[in-house]
């Protein structure tokens, strides 16, 4: 079975029939599959953003389905969307939204918080793993302010894997990066998904990031379409 699956989703913002009505996506077909790795391209406002946070169920279409292992997440209320994002999906933006006054280690336990009696044994080791496999274990007690914006970046990769996630969504993860902290970035986020078996979708505008990765997909005027081998 597929991981994901999107059919014939739509999504448009307004009223039909007022003026501020905008259709964003028309008819996207897209599979997922376990450890698949991919890349969407498309220029800024295309609707690249509102693709992803559809997949990663923070959206929801306005037609059309998607389907998370067969199950329809419109079909989940709010509290199943929020458990399978904690759970099941990770995030990475192009800012790393750590928090300033926590240190590199407390930024990768946030997302285990939620739980009853807040981090675990095993999450801190976990994290700590975690921060050594991005090569920042002897940062672990430093502060965000400390660290240059590919590090910050890393502990944001971190972050993101702490839950054991199967699916990781990166929205322009290199966006405020030079080209050598960037190219970085995909080599580690690539490495991260071919040995822990995670698929990875990757939006972004820059051509020599979506070349790193196979197959790749342009949004244009609301529509995706795969680039030919």
């Amino acid at each position: 079975m597929d991981m994901v699956e999107l059919r014939h989703v739509e999504k448009a913002y307004g009223r039909p029939e007022g003026p501020d009505y905008v259709e964003v996506l028309r008819g996207i077909d897209l599979t997922v599959e376990p450890g698949q790795t991919m890349a969407i391209m498309g220029p800024s406002g295309s609707g690249k953003t509102t693709l992803l946070n559809l997949i990663g169920t923070i959206d929801l279409p306005t037609r059309g389905q998607v389907l998370w292992d067969g199950q329809d997440v419109a079909a989940m209320s709010e509290g199943q969307r929020a458990l399978l994002r904690n759970q099941r999906i990770g995030f990475v933006f192009q800012m790393h939204y750590l928090l300033p006054q926590c240190t590199a280690l407390e930024n990768v336990l946030l997302p285990t918080l939620a739980r009853p009696g807040g981090p675990s044994r095993p999450a801190i080791e976990r994290a700590r793993q975690l921060l050594e496999r991005v090569g920042l274990a002897r940062q672990a007690d430093s502060m965000p302010g400390r660290l240059s914006g590919g590090q910050r970046q890393r502990v944001a990769i971190a972050r993101a894997l702490i839950n054991g996630p199967r699916l990781l969504l990166a929205d322009e993860p290199t966006g405020s990066l030079d080209a050598q902290s960037a190219e970085g970035v995909i080599d580690l986020l690539l490495e991260l998904s071919q040995r822990d078996g995670l698929a990875l979708i990757v939006v972004t505008h820059a051509e020599a990031v979506a070349r790193m990765f196979a197959p790749i997909y342009r949004l244009s005027s609301g529509r995706l379409c795969q680039d030919l081998p």
